[in-house]
């Protein structure tokens, strides 16, 4: 058996196009900048290459690809493109022992999962002790929110997860989003989920996603910047993060 301790972040959501992959760039970004190793696993199909300009020694649609993104910050894209056709446990092994052979080294994994609930983000965020759920505003996506935080609460990973509102215009309509939220949950599924924060809208982010240029990577400065370090720093001071007496996460696979 190979076991290697990281600690590991999910960033899920239920519906494409609500700043997933952004916040997971920016999440390793800010904790690279506080000096430790972190692993951005491109679980998601690949997009987060394209999102951060990354530089890939190779670029292959069937092959793996790596490329440092800061001085502790490292991309990984995995092999598997389409988490669609991830279905059976074979594949879902595959996933493993692509985790297990690149993790070495690294203090925090950031795991960008595909959209939805599906093999790969179930898997995913069933190896990390924090999922991040990330919605906007919009009616459909706080609906699928619901539905990833239902399906994984059912496999009893409710109090690892944490909400991220984006695309909020103030503090104000984030506290009342999780407020709702809050009450649905606790009426069908009898618990709340933790408050991980907000994205206030930014211009500034905006133009990063559009010119490539990670706003954390580039030393830029918004409101919007400020919300995603702010999103960090709830996620990393965690107590289970900060607990070194803790186990952390222990990705394991047996080796045949």
């Amino acid at each position: 058996m190979a076991v290697e301790k990281v600690k590991a972040i999910a960033v899920v959501s239920g519906k494409g196009g609500v700043g997933k992959s952004l916040l997971a760039l920016n999440l390793a970004l800010d904790i690279g900048r506080g000096g430790s190793k972190t692993l951005l696993f491109d679980a998601a199909g690949g997009n987060l290459g394209v999102m951060s300009n990354a530089a890939f020694d190779n670029v292959n649609k069937t092959k793996t690809m790596i490329a440092n993104l800061s001085d502790n910050v490292s991309l990984y894209v995995s092999s598997l493109r389409n988490p669609c056709l991830v279905t059976n446990s074979k594949s879902i092994r595959f996933l493993l022992q692509e985790i297990i052979g690149i993790v070495g080294g690294y203090k925090y994994v950031i795991f960008d999962c595909p959209t939805g609930v599906n093999a790969i983000s179930q898997t995913l965020a069933g190896l990390s002790e924090k999922i991040v759920l990330i919605s906007t505003p919009d009616p459909t996506s706080v609906a699928g929110a619901y539905i990833v935080a239902r399906a994984f609460d059912k496999e009893r990973m409710g109090s690892r997860i944490g909400l991220v509102f984006n695309l909020v215009d103030s503090a104000d309509e984030a506290a009342s989003l999780k407020t709702r939220f809050d009450i649905l949950s606790g009426s069908f599924l009898k618990c709340r989920f933790n408050d991980f924060g907000y994205i206030r809208k930014d211009d500034v982010l905006e133009i990063s996603v559009r010119e490539q240029s990670p706003v954390l990577r580039d030393d830029k400065d918004s409101i919007g910047v400020e919300d995603i370090k702010a999103v960090a720093h709830k996620v990393v001071m965690d107590k289970v993060f900060q607990n070194e007496t803790n186990e952390h996460l222990n990705l394991a696979v047996i080796r045949n």
